[in-house]
């Protein structure tokens, strides 16, 4: 995860205008923003604060104050070579997935299990990947890094290897 500066424009009605505007505009843009993903940010996970307010107009359509905010945001933005702790949320004989931090889903390949990571086999009746030291089951959290990202329509798609195994 990461801290960046980003610069959004947010609607405020004018109701909201008051002795408690700041709160109300971390609220809005708060609410405006979670869940969004974008190729340059990654995942916006929260909004940490709000560094200025860059600019303020009155719409034309409805009235509505539209402000520019800048803002400190705390973001998944998943890279090459990143390194990612998850939680293993589904377990098949061509890899697992894990969730990372409930924003973003990664394929760890059978392949990279079986080959590079530790000689692990799928085994059918546990629906998990074993060797001699461990299993990988559902539920578990384990540590990867990312091998490939690909960001299209509003979404990531992640490879990745387990970590030091």
């Amino acid at each position: 995860m990461e801290t960046v500066m980003i610069t959004r424009r947010i609607c405020l009605p004018s109701r909201y205008l008051d002795h408690n505007i700041k709160i109300h505009l971390l609220r809005e843009l708060s609410n405006t923003v979670r869940d969004q993903c974008s190729k340059e940010h990654g995942h916006i996970i929260s909004v940490k604060k709000i560094n200025e307010i860059v600019d303020h107009k009155i719409g034309r359509a409805n009235s509505d104050n539209v402000f520019t905010l800048e803002f400190q945001a705390l973001t998944l933005n998943p890279k090459v070579d990143m390194e990612v702790i998850g939680t293993v949320c589904m377990v098949y004989k061509d890899g697992i997935f894990i969730n990372i931090m409930g924003k973003q889903k990664m394929l760890i390949p059978a392949t990279s299990l079986t080959e590079d990571s530790g000689n692990y086999k799928f085994n059918e009746a546990t629906g998990s990947f074993e060797n001699d030291q461990c299993s990988i089951k559902v539920g578990d959290d384990i540590e990867a890094i990312i091998t490939a990202s690909q960001y299209s329509n509003g979404f990531f798609s992640c490879l990745g290897i387990l970590k030091d195994v």
